[in-house]
């Protein structure tokens, strides 16, 4: 999708060294490429998403993501504490793609994106990285362990697609609500349990060349613009179909006899597998503790 690269602005007398973890607390977080809030948004993390920290800046943070993204975030959206007790605590994710919402009793806590994950309480309730806590919707969360020790199955990653049909297109978006393409590539693949990088020339770089898309969950990269670069993916179907974030999630074909191919070369295909460009969410520490 993008090239973009940081621009690290802060003044040595700005920026204090404040390394160390935290979780995000809001609904979507909001990274942007430098320490104020009219700067380009590089990307999205939801909620309960593991945070490196790097860098103070005023009222942001520098943060990392477990897919190694680096930007600023606002310090009141993330809540700082080590992550050693949360990566062994019983947890659960939001599986549904219209999302969850914690309640409790009549009143609304929190409406929370696909991929959210609480911490989860005996007694079925759970409990937000600031403590917020309530009951979640029926049947829109599963067992975060569980989930992630499944074995990979790239129908889920075409159905997850499929079931956000519509989602408006956003530069840098990372949830449900509203995604760039290689966003949309992001988050499919996380909800079936892999972690892939965020851009779509890295996604490109780390996948296994193929000569033709072959099965569902297969990359296919363009180039758009024309200048030589990929700078868009769709996450193929079957027989040359795809789904895609353009303008909106929606679904074009490779060949021209369907009548609904879009503008731009192909720059060619891939296959991300673990081993290969995909990381298992039940093997990556940020997670979980590694035994």
């Amino acid at each position: 999708m993008r090239t973009t690269l940081f621009s690290l602005i802060a003044t040595v007398a700005a920026v204090t060294a404040a390394a160390g973890e935290g979780l995000v607390n809001v609904p979507v977080g909001c990274m942007r490429d430098e320490p104020r809030h009219a700067a380009q948004m590089v990307s999205q993390v939801v909620a309960g998403t593991p945070l490196e920290i790097t860098d103070t800046v005023g009222e942001w943070l520098m943060v990392t993501t477990p897919d190694g993204y680096s930007g600023y975030m606002t310090a009141q959206s993330v809540t700082e504490r080590p992550l050693d007790e949360w990566r062994s605590a019983p947890r659960v994710i939001v599986t549904s793609p219209a999302g969850a919402t914690v309640t409790a009793g009549a009143a609304v806590v929190v409406r929370l994106p696909l991929n959210s994950i609480l911490e989860a309480a005996a007694d079925g309730s759970v409990m937000m990285p600031d403590g917020r806590s309530g009951m979640v919707t029926e049947g829109t969360v599963a067992d975060f362990e569980a989930l992630s020790a499944r074995d990979f199955d790239p129908h889920g990653v075409t159905a997850t697609a499929f079931a956000l049909m519509g989602a408006p297109y956003l530069w840098g978006g990372m949830s449900g609500a509203a995604m760039d393409c290689s966003g949309l590539v992001s988050l499919c693949y996380f909800a079936n349990g892999m972690i892939i990088r965020r851009d779509a020339w890295m996604q490109s770089t780390d996948s296994a060349p193929l000569d033709h898309p072959e099965a569902p969950a297969d990359l296919i990269f363009f180039d758009r613009s024309g200048n030589g670069k990929i700078d868009h993916v769709a996450i193929h179907d079957r027989d040359g179909r795809y789904i895609h974030c353009s303008g909106m999630v929606k679904v074009n074909h490779l060949s021209a006899e369907q009548g609904d191919t879009i503008s731009g070369r192909v720059a060619g295909f891939g296959r991300p597998h673990p081993g290969r460009g995909l990381t298992p969410v039940s093997l990556h520490p940020a997670y979980f503790n590694q035994r």
